[in-house]
This record gives C-alpha cells, structure tokens and sequence, in this order.
C-alpha cells in the first residue's frame, strides 16, 4: 500500500552561521542571510535535501549498503535522468524523482542579529592581505544556539527503498533520516571558517499525518464544473524562462498542466497510473483545468492580461484603445503623436492602466530569488553546478507583520470526461490536495469557499455591431511553427494565418482587426514533445493579451469557447496528414488551461472614443 507521512525534522546550529542570501542588505555588507518574508533566517530544502543526501551515502558505506544502498538512495533522493535509449522507453530525459519531498527549515524571526569580519591572513608574513575584507551577517549573535524546525513529506511505496525484512518502511525512514541529519558537520557558507557548526539534529515520525494514498470512492451527484480557491505551503516555481544563462524566473500564474501532472502522480501512487490505465488516462486527458490566477487582499483577480490594443497617449486621454473605432481595420492615429503601447509601458504606466481599467493595483506575489548548488558526497558544494531561481511567494501581508497564504483561483471542468473518475479527482483535491507542485514541490490545497468567477460576459462591443473583441487570457498555440520558418519563401501574413484560424476555430467568424505578440517555446518542451515525430520545431504560442475583433453572429459559438478553451491549430505532416494532438506531443492543450479567452474584457467602445484613424 502506498502512503504518504511527514517527519518533523530539527536542526539546532550554534552561530556563526550564513545561510547566504540573494537580498541587498544595509550598506557595508558583503553577504546577507537568506531569510523568508517574516525576517525568520532560513536554512533552504535543497541544502537541507543535499547535506541528508550526502549523510545517507555516507550511512551506505558504513553500514556496506545494508542499512541503505544507493538503489533506495535514488528512489529517496531522485536520481539524474536518463538520456535518449538508456530506458526500456527511450524516452529522453524523462523525470526521475525521489519519493522525499524535503522543506525549509526556519528558525525564530527576531534573534538580534549582528555582523562578523572576515580577513585574509598571508600564510607567509601573517598580515592581513589588502583588500580581502568580508563583512558578513549573522542572524543571531556569536555563540547562539538556534534551532531550525521543517518537514520532510514521503509518499512511501510506490519504489520500495527500505531493505528486506523492514516490516515499517515510514519508521526505517524516520530512523534513517534520523542517524543521517546528526552525521550532518555543518550547513551553509564558510564552513572552513568553522562557521555552521550542528550541535544537534533529530527526525521525529508523524503517524497522526500518515495516511494511505488510495483511490477515493465516487462522490454522489459531483458539480460538473468546480472553481477552488488554491493555496500553497511555500514558494512556487512554475512555467519558470530561463532570463539569464543560470537564472531561472517563476510566473505568478500557475498552470493547469501543473496541477494535471501533480495529479496524474497522484492517481499513479493509488495504482491507476493515467499512462497506462485506458480509463483513467482519458479521464485525465479530457477534464479541462484551468490556469490558477492569484488575487490580492481583497480577492480580485491579479495578473490578467490588458488587451495589447490598449495604449497612452499622453494627452488628455492617458489610456485608449484601438482595436475598434470609426475604422476597425486601420491603425490609431493621434495627431502625429506615436502611441506607446504594452511593450514601452513602465512601471507607473501599467499602474495608470490598471486603475482605468478599475483592476487590482496591489502587488502581484514577490519574487524570492534564491541561489542553488549541487552537494557532493563530501558534503560540499560542487563547482560549476550553480543557478539562480526566482520563484514566487506563496504568502501576502495583511497589515504589518500580518502574514497569511495568498489565494489562486482556478476552475475545473468535466468536459463530458467519465463521472465517477471526475468525481473521484475532486474527492482528492478536497480532501488531500496535491503533493509536488512545481520545482519547490509545494502542497496545494483546494478550498471550495471564496472562489472569484472569471471574466466570461459574452457581449459585442456595441449592441448590435455583430463585432466580438477577444482576448486571450493564457497562452494559446494558433498557429504553425513550419508556417513561419519556411524552408524558402516568404512566411505567410499573419493576417491571413489568424483569419484562416478563427474561421475554423469559432464558425461564421471573420477576423477584422488584431493586436497580438507570439514566443517561441522550445528547448525541453520541444524535445519531449514533438507534434512531428522526430523532427525538431519549437512551438509557436500566441501571448495572453492578444486581441481580435471578429465579426459575425458569434454569441453561442463564443460561449462555448470561453467554456472550453480555444483548439489548437490543425497541424499536418509534410506529406499532408493531419497530426492528431494529445498530451504527449502538445503540452499546450485547452484541456490544461491553455487558449482561455474572455469576450469584451474592457470596453473597447468607450477606449476608443475619440480615437481617429489614418
């Protein structure tokens, strides 16, 4: 039987320590400790999950692999994915995660913390050597004992880790964790300074939060759509772009293919694993759920895209639009003054817009940049082997000091999937959540109150213009890579490639004006998913705040896209065949929250008062 148990996990350090920070301290200091957002110094899950690591391959040699081996290390830990024909599958960097889902540990927020002075001392002459000064922060006084208190989540079972005639694998567990965090020397930077030092470490089973990851029975009479209030237990790192060679950045707005995939580990761990159960993987594959955006204080909608019609003018009408007017198909004009749109907008502008538009103003979740690093078999850390993330903070200040968990907000929708097996994945999200999601491996939980509807008026821009302005809300894939890398020739119009998709896309549509931007996506997406088989073609996606106006009678055609999301493009091999999509070749589905439109988001009417036309 599969389960799932936490382990209380302390850690009792003796300061100096630096557990160093990416956050710009006071002036005159050189490294700053990592802390959270209530100031509570940190000691981060990778180090912690690294330093154990290095513990239980030390506990394997000791013990010649008879308490542990590296076998039940791996399926603990994780190991490195394979490469392309090192699996019975082939499947090229496939993931390879461990059954240990480790967090940070904290310790008390107000410690008085104070500085330490590092120097150079010349082995020949004794002096200090000019210019080698460090100034460090410490967050507690010289010796100080703090202690460090975090969990330590393992979903037990599905890979067997503990030896042979372990009748408890939690308890060997616990226990083991437990030898391995008091063989632990030290944590964080300057360890060869004597900075770090544990005194003391322990690894407590919790069976009152045991519980086994079985299959839910069916739920009587379950919602066909159901909208969730989400909350996280730490930072997220999800849809994370790569913005420097080792700097990784998080969206706020968390996917719907995270929660699926979170989800469809779930259902594994209960024995239906949806990549081989017939029923179970088109279930998973047909529910639609829909990307999770966060709110502010007040519960309104963050992070909503403003339609890329929109721009300032700087005269007596800051914000105007101009995707409709006099003229729909031609391009605004404002005496001779060049507009400036989404792309030039800074910080203050996109404030304007948003208190125009009467949206939330508040800060969207933070970025917590953390620095990572690989730890060797010696406990210490690797050369080479470092990035940067910038996840998003899963907490927001209600008054000074007052820290709660922010919401997301997200619908989910049966999508004329089997009942029972809907009625079972609701039974999970409501009463367990979901373990894993994203890089950090938070825990999601799913509340039923307090959930804010998402923009879905279906209205024409003028009541009885026939004209629909519709904007994408998350990404979209509507359009053909090959289209635009042709091999000779010119790429198509993009124009024409638009209207040619709205008019199989929405029947009776005519596309007659737009304001859209598009990415590619490639690299480990485009790798494991491949529309065209072995050839390599990065996927195309059209932007959230893309904008079209369409003409026809549209209101029920509409309605049920902004149900169900917008189709992908028909994609066709060279030979003319058309490719069939599914999860395994588009990550981009509508099924996973992606080519979400609301119809008339603003009022593009009013917006585009006074706006003349070439």
């Amino acid at each position: 039987m599969n389960r799932r148990v936490e382990i209380d996990l302390s850690v009792r350090l003796r300061s100096p320590f630096l557990m160093q920070g990416l956050a710009a301290g006071r002036l005159g200091l050189d490294a700053t400790a990592l802390r959270d957002e209530e100031g509570r110094p940190l000691v981060p899950a990778d180090q912690v999950k690294g330093l154990l690591r290095a513990a239980c391959f030390t506990l394997s040699q000791a013990t010649n692999g008879r308490l542990v081996d590296q076998d039940a290390i791996d399926a603990l830990f994780g190991a490195e994915s394979p490469k392309r024909g090192t699996t019975g599958s082939g499947e090229q960097d496939a993931p390879n995660r461990g059954a240990l889902i480790v967090g940070d540990l904290a310790g008390p927020a107000k410690l008085g913390a104070s500085t330490a002075t590092r120097v150079h001392i010349d082995p020949a002459t004794g002096a200090a050597r000019t210019g080698h000064l460090q100034i460090v922060e410490l967050a507690a006084p010289l010796g100080t004992e703090v202690t460090f208190t975090g969990t330590v989540i393992a979903r037990l079972g599905h890979k067997r880790a503990a030896p042979p005639g372990e009748p408890d694998e939690a308890a060997w567990l616990a226990r083991l964790l437990d030898k391995a965090v008091k063989l632990v020397p030290a944590m964080g930077a300057l360890k060869s300074a004597g900075f770090g030092q544990v005194v003391s470490g322990t690894a407590v089973l919790q069976p009152a939060k045991t519980r086994d990851l079985a299959l839910p029975q069916p739920r009587p009479a379950a919602a066909d759509q159901c909208t969730y209030r989400v909350t996280f237990d730490r930072r997220i790192l999800v849809d994370s772009e790569r913005v420097a060679d080792n700097v990784w950045c998080g969206s706020a707005v968390v996917p719907g293919t995270v929660f699926k995939g979170a989800l469809a580990d779930r259902l594994a761990r209960a024995g239906v694993d949806p990549t081989t159960d017939p029923a179970f993987g088109r279930a998973l594959a047909t529910i639609r759920i829909g990307h999770a955006f966060p709110a502010d204080k007040d519960g309104a909608l963050q992070e909503l895209p403003p339609p890329l019609s929109l721009f300032l003018s700087g005269t007596g009408k800051p914000v105007a639009d101009g995707l409709y007017g006099g003229k729909p198909e031609l391009a605004p004009r404002l005496g001779g003054e060049a507009p400036r749109f989404r792309c030039d907008w800074k910080d203050e502008d996109t404030g304007t817009v948003r208190r125009r538009l009467d949206w939330s103003t508040e800060d969207p979740p933070a970025k917590l940049p953390r620095g990572h690093v690989e730890i060797g078999r010696d406990y210490v850390a690797a050369d080479g082997r470092l990035f940067v993330d910038a996840a998003r903070s899963h907490r927001i200040e209600f008054a000074s000091g007052d820290w709660r968990c922010r919401n997301w907000h997200l619908a989910l929708h049966r999508n004329g999937a089997d009942a029972d097996i809907f009625s079972r994945i609701l039974a999970i999200l409501e009463e367990e959540g979901l373990d894993g999601i994203g890089s950090t491996g938070a825990h999601a939980c799913f509340h039923t109150d307090g959930h804010v509807a998402r923009p879905g008026r279906v209205a024409e821009v003028v009541p009885g213009s026939r004209l629909w302005a519709v904007t994408l809300v998350t990404p979209a894939l509507i359009l053909d890579p090959r289209d635009f890398l042709p091999e000779d020739g010119p790429p198509p119009d993009p124009f024409a490639a638009y209207a040619d998709y709205w008019r199989t896309a929405v029947a009776g549509a005519t596309l007659v004006n737009f304001f859209a931007s598009q990415r590619l996506t490639g690299g480990y997406i485009a790798v494991r998913h491949r529309p065209y088989g072995p050839m390599y073609y990065p996927f195309l996606l059209t932007d959230p705040g893309s904008v079209f106006l369409l003409h026809g009678d549209l209101a029920s055609a509409l309605a049920g896209r902004v149900a169900g999301g917008l189709p992908v493009k028909e994609l066709t091999t060279p030979e003319g065949a058309v490719i069939e999509p599914t999860w395994r070749t588009c990550p981009y589905m509508p099924e996973n929250g992606y080519g979400e439109i609301a119809v008339n988001l603003i009022d593009h009417a009013t917006l585009a008062a006074g706006v003349t036309h070439d």
